[in-house]
């Protein structure tokens, strides 16, 4: 996938709930102060506030840090105000023909509203907005298609399902006034998007054929799309994921590997393999968990953080039938690591924690 990374600075708002997950995970000081001031800078430029704010400050604190005081209370109080001013629900976009015009927009309101934890308000305006902006599903040109950005609009709506109901629901913003009822209810389920996303590329994905006459600048709008579409593609995987359909995760990560460094522009690089390793322990053979068949997966585990190369070592002793060595490794500290990176992820269990299941799968 070609110019992903010119997407990076504008998606850094979908980093916002795993950094703070990694810091309410996080034991070790500095580490947590470090956490702490990259969601305090977040927050201070999509100009929101998230319900945690005062425990990051004391974070902060804690170290003496230089920007603590900068973050204070005063600081919240003036962006939150601010914010009151500009809410708006969506109605603006009656009649909105001009896809840059809506986008500019409505993509702050969005960004605000999922780091505020205010999921309500934010599928209210996604559902207002899905019923008053004419996405086409057929586009005869490429110039129809560019301006459409149908795949970008699939991007806003898979994350407010992935991350306002199945991964971070539980930080919901509480609000009196609003009330949970069909306006606050996703218009489409994750699995009805990915539908959408692939018939959509299906029909459009000729487009990237034959690119040798055409401007840069439209080049670079084609490639944002379908970076767009790839991860749509990759935010359906982590749904089944967390619907416990493991082997169809493996079938996707396996598609969609080659398109990893689209995860970057998301910074869920790290995320994806682990849920990958954890998923082939559960649904695989073990003799092919040392992934000795699929170099760059390999090569993945083993070059990345800590985390991901001591599951491997988990993944190689299975393979290799040493069992006792697996479940040595298999020890609190590595699942609190695990924890600390994926558990908003993981599939939920009736009974016991999921790593108590693996356990016994891997038994």
């Amino acid at each position: 996938m070609k110019n992903t990374h010119d997407l990076t600075p504008h998606l850094a708002f979908v980093e916002f709930h795993p950094l703070v997950h990694r810091f309410k995970n996080s034991t070790e000081q500095g580490h947590r102060a470090d956490l702490a001031l990259s969601c305090l800078k977040l927050m201070d430029r999509f100009k929101t506030i998230h319900p945690i704010h005062a425990e990051l400050c004391l974070a902060l604190r804690a170290q003496n840090h230089s920007m603590a005081d900068k973050y204070g209370d005063a600081w919240a109080s003036n962006i939150e105000s601010a914010g009151q001013q500009e809410l708006f629900m969506g109605d603006e976009y009656i009649g909105q023909a001009e896809k840059p015009a809506f986008f500019e927009k409505f993509v702050p309101q969005f960004q605000k509203l999922l780091i505020g934890c205010d999921f309500a308000n934010l599928q209210n305006l996604l559902n207002k907005v899905s019923l008053l902006v004419h996405f086409m599903n057929q586009c005869s040109d490429l110039a129809l298609f560019t301006e459409n950005r149908h795949f970008e609009f699939l991007f806003y709506l898979i994350v407010a399902v992935l991350y306002g109901l199945l991964w971070f629901s539980l930080l919901a913003k509480q609000d009196g006034l609003v009330q949970q009822n069909e306006e606050t209810s996703p218009s489409l389920t994750w699995a009805q998007i990915s539908r959408k996303c692939e018939s959509y590329n299906k029909s459009h994905e000729h487009f990237l054929d034959d690119l040798d006459d055409k401007h840069p600048e439209v080049i670079e709008k084609l490639h944002s799309e379908f970076t767009f579409c790839t991860l749509v593609r990759w935010y359906c995987a982590f749904a089944k994921f967390k619907e416990h359909r493991l082997t169809e995760f493996c079938e996707d990560f396996e598609l969609l590997q080659n398109d990893m460094s689209v995860l970057e522009t998301i910074k869920l690089q790290s995320e994806a393999l682990i849920c990958y390793g954890i998923s082939s322990i559960a649904a695989k053979p073990f003799k092919e968990l040392d992934f000795q068949l699929n170099e760059q997966v390999l090569e993945l585990f083993t070059s990345n953080t800590l985390v991901e190369a001591s599951l491997y070592e988990v993944m190689k002793n299975l393979s290799m039938a040493k069992f006792t060595k697996a479940k040595d490794l298999w020890e609190p500290q590595l699942l609190n690591r695990l924890d600390s990176w994926v558990s908003y992820a993981l599939p939920g269990k009736t009974k016991g924690t999921f790593w108590e299941f693996l356990r016994e799968d891997a038994s």
